[in-house]
């Protein structure tokens, strides 16, 4: 399920940081696999017209922060660190499970992510 594609990240989201279109497109496909699991595996075509823009932003704002940061997915040793709108904090703080604070709060903000009184993190 693609959430995003390159052209909406590059000329919808545009991005601060960008990569090749390989990597880009690498980082698409991971990150609309774990926002797919975070909001019940929707896809697209089911999310209402409200919901679908802040999966978007969330989906690529995750590709810009591991295009910013890629140690993140290579098992770095990261304290914190903050690229633009997003940011990661090690313990807590702005992160929610490993989810940059800014993409928690856009998908929560969809409501897919609750789970019975506990949100999906």
């Amino acid at each position: 399920m693609n959430y995003i594609t390159m052209d909406y990240y590059r000329n919808t989201y545009k991005p601060l940081t960008d990569g090749d279109d390989a990597t880009v497109e690498h980082y698409i496909g991971l990150v609309c696999d774990l926002v797919a699991g975070l909001i019940g595996y929707k896809p697209p075509e089911k999310l209402a017209d409200w919901q679908l823009p802040l999966v978007q932003r969330a989906a690529a704002g995750w590709v810009e922060f591991f295009l910013g940061h890629p140690e993140v997915l290579q098992g770095g040793n990261i304290k914190s660190l903050r690229l633009g709108r997003l940011s990661y904090s090690e313990g807590g703080g702005e992160e929610a499970g490993g989810i940059p604070g800014a993409v928690a709060a856009l998908l929560a903000d969809t409501g897919l992510m609750y789970r019975g009184g506990i949100y999906a993190s």
